[in-house]
């Protein structure tokens, strides 16, 4: 299985990195006309490459349920945190279009601004756990 999965990311790497210089390639002649079908080229590479990873990770997560059944708890409990992230920043995230916004729904507009929200909650959290990893060393040195 890691084989497999080694021979198709490096595909999709060779995809990306064809899709990246096609785009970048027509933007600098100012050839707009193929920018459209350059990014669904990329939608397409981002949706294979989501699926080889959630592949991947349910490889992983059946092996080590066999062979390690109680790490499990810990994958959990992570991927419920990663829910509640989900479902705050959804909470908090409106539906309400722009008028200067061309084609955007409702529905488009609440799910960029999950994803929005959620970026800056786990931006936050990455930040705070960065400091906090440098400030216990300090903290257990002084209770020493």
């Amino acid at each position: 299985m890691n084989k497999i999965l080694r021979f198709l990311g490096t595909v999709l790497l060779v995809l990306i990195f064809l899709g990246g210089g096609y785009l970048g390639v027509l933007v600098m002649a100012g050839n707009t006309s193929l920018v459209d079908d350059a990014l669904y080229f990329s939608y397409i590479v981002f949706t294979l490459t989501m699926v080889i990873v959630l592949i991947a990770v349910l490889w992983k997560f059946i092996a080590t349920l066999i062979s390690k059944p109680k790490e499990i708890l810990g994958i959990l409990i992570f991927v419920l945190f990663l829910g509640i992230i989900f479902v705050v920043s959804y909470a908090l995230s409106s539906p309400e279009v722009k008028p200067y916004y061309i084609n955007i729904t409702p529905t488009v507009s609440r799910i960029s601004e999950t994803l929005i929200y959620s970026s800056y909650f786990l931006f936050a959290l990455t930040v705070l756990a960065f400091v906090l990893s440098g400030v216990f060393p300090i903290i257990r040195k002084i209770k020493k």
